[in-house]
């Protein structure tokens, strides 16, 4: 629930450079009782995963650019890691050599919303079915 989100692309490797950031112990964290406590950490594969072997390769570009593009805009990322970035970017040509890749859109952590209201705002009928029938 204190974990940011990005979207697209970008969300798992953003879910692991934000666990870094806040909780790395590298950049001081907002929740010092949380850095007291272990966390285990599960990725479950998906039941309808996404098949990269059949995507083209702008699909390919475009998932390699968000991921790397967290890296390249994290507080926690060493110069050289990111001129690293850069380089393998441009190498795939993915940018032009006087572009950095674009800043992934990111979302507050879930503990931060204000439920009453996104259950004002959400069309629960539209977008979740939580009727037995």
């Amino acid at each position: 629930m204190l974990l940011d989100y990005s979207a697209g692309f970008s969300i798992e490797t953003y879910h692991f450079i934000n666990l870094i950031e806040q909780f790395g112990g590298v950049l001081e964290s907002k929740y010092p009782e949380v850095m007291q406590k272990a966390v285990e950490i599960y990725q479950v594969e998906s039941r309808n995963p996404h098949l990269h072997e059949v995507k083209d390769e702008d699909h390919i570009k475009e998932m390699i650019e968000s991921s790397l593009s967290v890296i390249f805009h994290s507080a926690i990322s060493p110069s050289e890691l990111k001129k690293e970035v850069l380089r393998e970017l441009r190498k795939l040509k993915i940018i032009n050599k006087e572009e950095v890749p674009n800043q992934p859109t990111k979302y507050k952590a879930l503990n931060l919303i204000d439920l009453e209201k996104f259950f004002q705002e959400i069309d629960l009928e539209k977008y979740c079915n939580f009727s037995n029938n």
